[in-house]
């Protein structure tokens, strides 16, 4: 049954759908990585475009005026942060594909067929050395060891972190949509100054008309009513751009709150599947082969002889 199970390892070691599905696996992997590489420098690159943005409003020279860069300082950082991990997992599954192709190569696949027969031989013919255990072993490590980590992170990425991984993609990027429509907006009013003022209303006359009386009054009323309205109208355009600039700047803070949390899943979704899983399979294999407790060659037939000599 051991020499049987050997074979067919070594079979596999053959067969081409397997490096196939762990080179789709490793591809996707790195697409993936490098979009979100992408994404974080195009976002880094607007936040460090607003630094100097204010959110204002100041009719009469009196409102509220709010720095961006307030708000995206503290996920600046973070940012930056993200594309040095993302620029790391796309390196990270650059050394495994290239690992990968190594492993696969048609001969390390000829050296483990070799390799396994002969140990196969002489354990049913008498016994195998010690040492041709071991190369055997870690031969099957060598040819197995990317294309198991390699789809088994694959697998777990599939059923735990995929829909994870879409959704804070896509609010990086929907965030950095809407902060490069902000800084083309402060740019367009940068580069296109406050229209011109609009010509002085022709203000009423403020000497009496000649004729004396009623007209007098009539004047002055006229002329406090039309000081009521305008003030009415200035403090209603006082109040409105004020209200809107306070939700618009809470409406920034709520994005760029659940940008660093997506952020942040991003960040662990790539290290479960670029460090921790790998290595966590690494492990579970390198028990399973190379570090196996190889006894004598014979101990079955020595348990024997101590069961008959009894």
């Amino acid at each position: 049954m051991l020499v049987l199970l050997v074979l067919i390892v070594t079979a596999c070691s053959w067969y081409r759908p397997i490096t196939e599905l762990a080179t789709e696996s490793v591809d996707a992997g790195l697409k993936r990585s490098l979009i979100s590489f992408a994404s974080a420098r195009a976002l880094n690159g607007v936040i460090s475009a607003l630094q100097g943005t204010e959110i204002a409003a100041q009719p009469f020279g009196v409102g509220v005026s709010l720095s961006v860069g307030e708000i995206l300082d503290p996920i600046n950082d973070l940012v930056e942060s993200l594309s040095s991990i993302m620029l790391m997992a796309s390196v990270a599954f650059g050394i495994e594909k290239l690992l990968l192709t190594m492993g696969s190569n048609w001969t390390v696949s000829a050296f483990v067929t070799i390799v396994a027969l002969l140990w196969s031989a002489l354990l049913l013919w008498r016994e195998a050395p010690r040492w041709l255990t071991r190369l055997m072993l870690a031969l099957l490590f060598v040819r197995f060891v990317m294309p198991v980590t390699m789809i088994g992170s694959a697998h777990v990425f599939e059923q735990f972190s995929a829909d994870d991984y879409q959704q804070s993609q896509a609010v990086l990027d929907s965030t950095s949509i809407a902060l490069q429509g902000l800084a083309a907006k402060d740019a367009g009013e940068r580069a296109d100054p406050a229209p011109a003022s609009r010509p002085e209303e022709t203000a009423p006359p403020l000497t009496p008309p000649e004729s004396k009386g009623s007209g007098f009054f009539d004047w002055a009323g006229s002329t406090l009513a039309a000081a009521r309205d305008k003030a009415s109208d200035s403090l209603v355009n006082l109040k409105a751009p004020t209200v809107s600039v306070r939700e618009q700047y809470e409406r920034l803070k709520a994005t760029a709150e659940n940008a660093a949390e997506r952020m942040i899943r991003l960040i662990v979704v790539f290290l479960m599947q670029t460090v921790v899983m790998p290595l966590v399979l690494l492990w579970g294999l390198y028990r399973l082969t190379v570090a196996l407790p190889i006894t004598g060659s014979n101990h079955a037939h020595r348990a024997d002889g101590l069961l008959a000599g009894r």
